[in-house]
């Protein structure tokens, strides 16, 4: 019997061009449950942003229909406005509903991440990795099945922008990334990467055009129910004017100095001083003629994404999401950088907690200078990939 449940388990099935064994089967199929039941454990959790703004909004769209969108009690982009009007409409609980939607945007990332590093490994062992790391990574599960955020949304057609842009499919990257950003103004935190494989003939400068058209075209819904363009288009604005705080519970490097001190001088100020490191990193790579390979790829992204976030202030505890899921990428394409998902996961985690719980059980200077340390570390790895496969001019 040991005998023929063992031969059971390994016996080989083909699924396109790929060999799964039963256990693969049973390894997915009971991570994929695990994953489910943590978000069903927490599905009745109840935040003050559900209380003070979603259910709110939601009872508005009851209330009035779609014509609620004219009106000036939501400060998030129309597109996820519809989302919500598309709950009020059915009779699902609300809390239930944007939980949902959260949901089925977990596993499509899940799924993308698995498809990306197949794509860079070719490792089925990696890949279902990665397929589970990113199903319960911790942040992912608290953002949508606890807290009830939509960062899943536009974290998804992030991470199926990267995917395109790895295959070439410049177009359809810049559509996705213009998605993305309809969804949420964090999803340009990574655009300087684009701009450097734009530099390296990776994308195409017309494409650029994307995403300011599907921004234009995602307000129309406001515009169509009564909404003045003006004010709509002033969306993203109202929220950037919210912020109080040099850190808004993101360990960044304001957790160095203060938060609250100099805020009135140093918030613009730091965010200057943020673009000039970033020119630096975008010159300097896109100065250099060296072979851009597809990993290399997906570290730009994490590394901008890592950098953007940590100095840029008023930066809130969810803005690090991105950058968690492409360290599981990166971690799982190159081994030798597992430390990296397993530090941010930590670091991440702990702003959620400190921002859900209003208790900071770590002092964030600690994370602030471990994020520090994966921006150094992570910088110099990339350095040396830079001048280890250096072209000269005569190559190109």
């Amino acid at each position: 019997m040991d005998k023929f449940l063992r031969n059971m388990i390994f016996k080989k099935y083909k699924i396109g061009s790929v060999e799964f064994t039963i256990i693969d089967m049973i390894f997915l199929l009971g991570i994929s449950i695990s994953g489910f039941m943590m978000r069903m454990s927490l599905k009745s959790v109840v935040t003050g942003d559900f209380t003070v703004f979603l259910e709110p909004w939601i009872n508005e769209f009851k209330a009035n229909g779609f014509g609620a969108l004219k009106g000036d009690f939501y400060n998030y982009n129309p597109p996820y406005m519809i989302v919500l009007y598309l709950i009020a409409l059915s009779k699902i609980n609300p809390l239930t509903g944007i939980k949902l939607v959260s949901v089925i945007f977990d596993i499509l990332i899940a799924i993308t991440v698995a498809i990306i590093v197949f794509n860079l490994t070719k490792s089925k062992f990696r890949t279902m990795i990665a397929y589970a790391a990113a199903w319960i990574l911790p942040t992912i599960v608290a953002n949508g099945s606890m807290w009830g955020q939509c960062d899943a949304i536009y974290a998804f057609f992030v991470i199926l922008s990267i995917y395109c842009i790895l295959n070439d499919k410049s177009l359809l990257s810049m559509i996705l990334l213009g998605i993305a950003f309809a969804f949420k103004m964090q999803a340009l935190f990574i655009l300087p990467a684009y701009i450097i494989l734009w530099a390296k003939g990776k994308v195409k400068i017309r494409h650029f055009l994307c995403i300011p058209i599907i921004y234009f075209i995602s307000l129309l819904p406001a515009v169509i129910a009564g909404k003045s363009f003006a004010a709509t288009l002033g969306i993203y604005m109202v929220q950037a004017k919210e912020q109080v705080y040099l850190e808004m519970n993101w360990p960044g490097l304001y957790e160095l100095i203060g938060i609250e001190p100099y805020y009135d001088y140093y918030g613009p100020a730091a965010m200057w001083f943020t673009l000039g490191i970033l020119m630096c990193i975008m010159f300097y790579l896109a100065y250099k003629i060296y072979h851009v390979s597809k990993a290399h790829m997906i570290d730009i992204f994490l590394y901008i994404s890592m950098v953007t976030v940590y100095f840029l202030p008023y930066m809130h505890e969810r803005y690090g999401y991105i950058a968690g899921i492409l360290a599981i990428i990166v971690g799982l394409v190159n081994i030798r950088k597992l430390y990296i998902p397993i530090i941010h996961v930590l670091v991440s985690y702990g702003a959620y907690q400190s921002c859900l719980s209003d208790n900071r059980m770590a002092p964030f200077w600690i994370y602030s200078f471990m994020l520090l340390f994966l921006i150094l570390d992570f910088g110099i790895y990339i350095f040396k990939y830079v001048n280890a496969n250096s072209i000269s001019y005569k190559e190109v």
